[in-house]
């Protein structure tokens, strides 16, 4: 009895610091600016992103996706980029040519002139259902887990060779560009980084990875363009939620570009391994929610979900209040927005009209 009255003044003094703490973490996440100050905003109005271009409605990472996707009024272009072995930034969510050519090799592998044409239309589609090779079965596995493969119709007689990314920003000089490193490699990031300074493109261009390294080297070399949050940074993020650190962590990020599971969940929950629902639900849990976007939002930080292609979608998303939205399908999310703005009121957004 002696040593528990003699501890409890040290009890009471703990209990009153994570108290403190707790009441702390909670004013400062409703009212980050408190310690962070007022941030400029990097969206003024909704966004539209047309992830790959558009890969829905257009052969994915492609000129004639992203022209399309200017011409209906999408608002940015997201695409992905490798490098070929002569030193060529190309436009590429894979590496490997096995679904986008049909070719067992590597863009690293090849130079830019010996890259094959890309398969056109429907023939990716029935290259992957149909082919029983392993080893294209395990590239587009995990990438199936949160993507569609799309059947498109149009024009398939016109051979399409992978973009390089400098014609990309030739082709459209002022259209903003989400541009996803997909890969260590200092000799692309240098490229990267040279043709953004090339084309004065910092505050067109948010750039960045899934590889927190790669993050760290983009935003060292030129910390004016926007960055978004990597695999790892997402995982951080959690453990700041849980721990209510939030409030108190600086961040170089301008942009969380997010996963929206509750599509995933719905439609393909029994074909997911369990490891990857376990991460959907707590992205779910912890992500999916006003207050946190609206935390971040009064921190400079822009918030996008992806890959939404559905009106279930859209309306979920925008009632949440997200930044943007990266689509496959970027005319049906205009189409949506300018259908239903009796309903998301508090939606600004000039759509363009070409």
């Amino acid at each position: 009895m002696d040593n528990f009255e003699v501890s409890l003044p040290g009890f009471n003094f703990v209990c009153l610091g994570i108290g403190f703490y707790a009441a702390a973490s909670l004013v400062l996440y409703y009212y980050p600016n408190f310690l962070h100050g007022k941030k400029e905003k990097k969206d003024h109005n909704f966004v539209v992103v047309s992830h790959r271009g558009g890969s829905g409605e257009n052969r994915e990472n492609t000129l004639t996706a992203f022209k399309h996707s200017h011409e209906i009024g999408s608002d940015v272009i997201e695409l992905d980029c490798h490098i070929t072995k002569d030193g060529q930034v190309v436009v590429s969510h894979d590496n490997s040519l096995l679904r986008l050519c049909g070719v067992n090799k590597l863009i690293s592998e090849l130079t830019y002139d010996e890259l094959p044409d890309l398969l056109e239309g429907q023939d990716e589609d029935i290259f992957l259902q149909k082919s029983s090779q392993t080893d294209i079965k395990k590239s587009i596995s995990s990438s199936l887990i949160t993507n569609e493969l799309h059947c498109r119709n149009g024009n398939t007689k016109t051979p399409h060779k992978i973009p390089l990314l400098e014609d990309v920003f030739k082709h459209f000089p002022n259209t903003h560009v989400n541009l996803d490193v997909k890969i260590e490699n200092d000799n692309l990031i240098n490229q990267v980084d040279q043709l953004v300074r090339k084309y004065n493109r910092e505050h067109l261009t948010v750039w960045g990875s899934f590889n927190e390294r790669v993050c760290k080297k983009l935003h060292a070399l030129n910390p004016k363009v926007g960055i978004f949050f990597s695999m790892s940074g997402c995982l951080k993020l959690m453990v700041y939620m849980v721990f209510g650190l939030l409030p108190f962590v600086k961040f170089k990020e301008s942009h969380l570009e997010i996963i929206m599971p509750n599509r995933i969940l719905k439609k393909n929950r029994d074909s997911i391994p369990r490891g990857y629902i376990a991460a959907l639900l707590l992205v779910k849990t912890f992500f999916i929610r006003k207050s946190f976007i609206k935390h971040l939002q009064k921190r400079g930080i822009s918030v996008y979900y992806w890959v939404l292609n559905e009106e279930e979608e859209f309306k979920d998303a925008i009632e949440l209040g997200v930044n943007g939205i990266i689509t496959d399908y970027p005319s049906r999310l205009i189409e949506y927005i300018q259908t239903n703005t009796e309903v998301h009121t508090h939606i600004v957004r000039p759509i363009k009209t070409n």
